[in-house]
């Protein structure tokens, strides 16, 4: 029986709180992954992965002493009330500060896109307090989540920045073609990621099947005779010799 923190102490689970959480949620599609183009929803989802310090008591008895002992042990609670998010973002310098409106407004999407539940209620005396956690420990959006513009701009930044470190001599219009072709061929693979999605059966249980995951996805666009066309023009401006 997994103890339950002192914090949400005689929580009722919702339906899907008593699901265990999943290690990783591959999301490919557009519209889904769209709901995360927002910082306040972004930050949301990574305060209830980092969550806040509580802790488990542990009660036992002693018959030979007849004392009672109590133990305290400091874990990481990652089911969060709106009061603890309002609060968690107010305590800590990497997080902006986010206002009771934000939080309302923003959960619910986060809620419907299936990243966040509802994980139980507390209720102490006539007051209620909801708790929400996230639906798997890590999401897997293949770049999606940005903003199309930002993504582009990403990509970009990342080439320009890596690509020094290997001699090729490019000019600087060569340079922008080898950008462009590397975008699409991207693009192209996030266009195709809900192909290998729909063959996952289980829950993910072991990051080496992202790799795998990313090795079908590989496999499937080279079937596709766009991604080869940008692959041999990509190899022909690397490797305008061979």
């Amino acid at each position: 029986m997994v103890a339950v923190p002192d914090g949400i102490k005689g929580i009722e689970l919702t339906e899907e709180g008593e699901k265990k959480i999943r290690r990783i949620d591959f999301v490919s599609d557009s519209e889904r992954a769209a709901i995360l183009h927002d910082p306040v929803r972004l930050q949301i989802l990574q305060m209830l992965r980092d969550g806040i310090e509580d802790k488990v008591i542990h009660e036992s008895f002693d018959e030979t002493t007849g004392e009672r002992i109590i133990r305290e042990r400091i874990v990481e609670r990652n089911e969060l009330s709106v009061y603890e998010l309002l609060r968690l973002s107010k305590e800590k310098n990497e997080y902006a500060p986010l206002t009771k409106n934000q939080v309302y407004h923003h959960l619910p999407k986060l809620v419907e896109g299936g990243y966040v539940i509802k994980h139980g209620v507390v209720r102490t005396g006539k007051r209620t307090t909801d708790y929400y956690r996230r639906t798997a420990e890590n999401f897997v959006t293949f770049g999606l989540h940005y903003d199309p513009a930002e993504f582009e701009s990403a990509v970009r930044e990342e080439v320009r920045n890596a690509l020094p470190v290997f001699d090729l001599p490019l000019s600087e219009d060569e340079m922008k073609k080898l950008i462009d072709l590397l975008l699409d061929t991207e693009v192209m693979r996030l266009r195709w990621a809900g192909k290998i999605e729909e063959l996952v059966q289980a829950d993910v249980t072991d990051p080496k099947e992202v790799e795998i995951f990313d090795w079908l996805l590989w496999v499937y666009a080279t079937g596709q005779p766009e991604y080869i066309e940008t692959l041999n023009r990509t190899r022909r401006l690397l490797f305008p010799g061979d």
